[in-house]
């Protein structure tokens, strides 16, 4: 490996052990209020800090969230200020997809009139995020047409393909697809750019999985929900292979129905995307499933690398992730199988 990550993989390792155990999860799954829930997370080495001054017996799931989105930003802050210029250089991708689920945010206000106000202030966006963003967040605030969003954009390259979004007359789901293309062929260069070979195959192994699988999700997606013809897919796909072949993408592509996608899947390394569907799964479910597993794996065989470092911050996203759906079911008082079911993940083993 070319860059020294020696003392960046010490450190990913002392925050990796912040993280909840298994038996923590277990342990919120049971709990019978979010008053407990909270209690709990106050209790903890992770999450006493942003729980100390908060009053359980008064508490909310929107400030609940607020606070452990902030907590995702302050890991993401800790990780930036600790690497040098040459790692910066990658890491502020991951600040991109940020900026992207800000923006969709955004979007989906306009488009669907979902209230962004509640929505941003559970984003948790830290005074960091704030300031090296070039996007306008006020404008964006107060957006109301696809103008103002690419008015609040100008300074960013967001900008350009929301123009292109409305020359298209785009709906919002395809303007959301457009931004995640735009942002995962982004990452696919930026690892030729900025890693030596034997770290730039690590990054695509994880990288890549999830382009194969969004792409996959994309073709399922299209067909199932909203009647996309093959040509018509194809404008959506990202342009990167992976572990699927244009032969087998073309067979997804050109099924003439959702279930001959998933038997073209099932031809695929990627199988088992599709395989929980019976059981009560959704398809995106499983998916973050895939990208959590992947990410162990890269978090776990390969420490000192760059890979590593967005691997810890895929499984930190979905404790966070993991945490706040609990929540939900908790309130809602769902059975604990039901919401063990539904997390999908686990956490770290001791």
């Amino acid at each position: 490996m070319g860059m020294d990550y020696s003392a960046v993989s010490a450190k990913l390792m002392a925050m990796h052990g912040r993280c909840l155990r298994n038996i923590d999860f277990e342990r919120l799954v049971q709990m019978g209020t979010v008053r407990d829930i909270c209690l709990y997370l106050k209790n903890t080495e992770e999450y006493a800090g942003i729980f100390n001054d908060i009053d359980e017996n008064d508490v909310h799931r929107g400030g609940i969230e607020t606070r452990l989105n902030k907590s995702f930003y302050n890991e993401y802050e800790r990780l930036y200020s600790f690497m040098d210029r040459d790692k910066r250089m990658i890491l502020r991708y991951w600040f991109l997809r940020r900026e992207i689920n800000l923006l969709t945010a955004g979007l989906r206000h306009i488009f669907t009139h979902e209230d962004f106000r509640r929505n941003f202030m559970r984003l948790g966006l830290t005074p960091f995020f704030k300031t090296h963003t070039k996007m306008d967040i006020d404008m964006l605030l107060e957006a109301k047409t696809l103008d103002d969003a690419i008015k609040a954009c100008e300074n960013t390259p967001y900008a350009a393909l929301l123009e292109r979004a409305k020359e298209a007359s785009s709906d919002f789901f395809s303007i959301a697809m457009m931004l995640d293309g735009w942002f995962y062929k982004k990452l696919w260069q930026a690892k030729d750019k900025y890693l030596d070979p034997d770290e730039r195959r690590v990054f695509a192994e994880m990288t890549g999985s999830i382009i194969d699988m969004l792409n996959i999700m994309w073709i399922y997606r299209g067909k199932k929900y909203f009647g996309f013809d093959s040509e018509l897919i194809y404008t959506y796909l990202l342009p990167v292979r992976y572990r699927l072949t244009q032969e087998q993408l073309g067979e997804m592509v050109n099924a003439p129905s959702p279930d001959k996608v998933v038997a073209a899947v099932s031809a695929t390394v990627y199988r088992d995307l599709f395989g929980k569907l019976d059981g009560g799964y959704f398809v995106e479910e499983i998916y973050h499933s895939r990208i959590y597993a992947v990410s162990k794996k890269i978090f776990r065989e390969y420490p000192k690398t760059m890979a590593a470092v967005f691997a810890y911050l895929h499984l930190k996203e979905y404790e966070i992730q993991a945490v706040t759906m609990i929540i939900e079911g908790v309130r809602y008082q769902h059975e604990p199988i039901a919401i063990r079911k539904h997390i999908n993940i686990s956490g770290r083993d001791a």
